[in-house]
């Protein structure tokens, strides 16, 4: 065979099926993917998220409501006294009450009633030794129903007391479901009715 010639293209075909003769056989890693490894930085392992702190609530501060108007207000008061001519050790004290009063409210008083009260002690002499008691003295002024807004003007005489003894004085309204003290005030012992007092008043004086 050595004088054989065979054409070129014979040859190339050969030379193929032997190389495929030589190439293994075996598909036991013909279905497997190719896995290509890929080094780069590493990966950064994941932390927990902090919880936000938590803000302080705002509470809105609330807008102080204003009280109520009294249902009834004094004002202007003026109170003049008149002592008796006489001995002071027996003499009175005649007091004279002149004041405004206005229905400040926002409802209508029925049976108004205006009280003037003069409270002073009183000091007796006995077996059974000294005794001081309070002696309480009233002069009321009706003024019946007062719608609001209304003002009235009232003039009161007070009950005679002794003019040397310290009186507390208070003036209260009253009415139908109610009742307020408008003005108090502490009236000093006076004597002006021409004969100066002793320098040492007797005790129940």
């Amino acid at each position: 065979m050595s004088g054989i010639k065979l054409p070129g293209a014979i040859i190339i075909i050969l030379a193929i099926a032997v190389a495929g003769c030589a190439l293994p056989t075996s598909t036991e890693n013909s279905d497997k993917p190719l896995i290509v490894a890929t080094i780069g930085p590493p990966t950064p392992t994941p932390t927990d998220v902090q919880e936000p702190t938590p803000m302080p609530t705002w509470t809105p501060t609330p807008t102080p409501v204003p009280p109520p108007p009294p249902p009834i207000s004094i004002y202007d008061v003026n109170i003049t006294g008149m002592v008796d001519s006489g001995s002071p050790y027996f003499a009175l004290k005649h007091d004279t009450a002149k004041f405004l009063v206005k229905n400040t409210g926002n409802a209508t008083l029925e049976d108004l009633i205006i009280v003037y009260t003069v409270a002073h002690p009183v000091t007796t002499s006995g077996p059974a030794g000294t005794s001081t008691t309070t002696v309480l003295q009233q002069k009321n002024e009706s003024i019946g129903k007062m719608s609001p807004g209304d003002v009235r003007s009232i003039v009161i005489k007070a009950p005679d007391y002794p003019a040397m003894v310290e009186a507390n004085v208070t003036i209260t309204a009253m009415w139908n479901g109610g009742s307020l003290e408008l003005y108090s005030t502490t009236l000093e012992p006076d004597f002006s009715g021409g004969i100066a007092p002793p320098p040492n008043p007797l005790p129940f004086l």
